[in-house]
């Protein structure tokens, strides 16, 4: 792991990590005898700048790579299953301060491509997901707190497939569908928050939106 401060106002944060099966195999063998192998790699960066007394950015990214191959069994049939995942997701921030008001906006990707081996099912599956977010939050006086914005999600899921036709039937040679499906969801909203203070003891809230 490596923390480095650029200057006083901008920093970032990296770090990596490598797994792997062949000790942990080797000292367990008897409790993981249906294990064959399996292993991860990520990284992580993270990324902080106040390019002036009022504008600041912050970036997180994280990336993954997992495998995993082993003995699997499923009623009446035993057979090697491999799986594997790729991830990558990357959360960034943008917020000005000034007065009385405070401005974010926020972005979040998210993808990941899974694979999957076992008997007839072959699966491939995609998943990417976007999201946007723009708020303004002002503080009208020490009592009482105004916040709007707007929300914006993306989704896609993307599913390529060869599936057994009955459940219980996986061998090599038993009968299978293919399943080519894809699946979009759009959704955004508009919101209004307000928050007033009675005393210290007491608050009154309400919020309302719009899809």
């Amino acid at each position: 792991m490596i923390n480095k401060n650029i200057n006083k106002k901008t920093f970032f944060q990296f770090y990596t990590n490598n797994q792997f099966s062949d000790l942990l195999i080797n000292i367990n063998k008897k409790n993981l005898q249906n294990l064959n192998t399996f292993s991860s790699q990520d990284l992580g960066l993270n990324f902080r700048t106040e390019i002036n007394k009022n504008l600041s950015v912050n970036s997180y990214s994280y990336y993954i790579n997992e495998n995993y191959e082993g003995r699997n069994y499923n009623l009446n049939f035993i057979g090697i299953s491999k799986a594997k995942q790729k991830r990558f997701f990357t959360i960034n921030n943008v917020n000005y301060y000034k007065n009385k008001s405070n401005i974010t906006l926020s972005t979040l990707f998210d993808s990941s491509t899974k694979y999957f081996d076992y008997g007839v099912i072959n699966s491939v599956s995609n998943y990417n997901n976007f999201y946007l977010a723009l708020s303004h939050k002002y503080k009208i006086n020490n009592n009482l707190t105004l916040q709007y914005g707007l929300n914006h999600y993306n989704t896609n899921y993307n599913y390529n497939e060869i599936i057994p036709l009955y459940f219980y039937a996986i061998s090599n040679g038993s009968p299978v569908i293919n399943n080519n499906e894809k699946i979009k969801f759009n959704y955004s909203e508009i919101f209004l928050y307000s928050n007033y203070k009675i005393n210290n003891d007491l608050g009154l809230s309400g919020a309302i939106r719009k899809n």
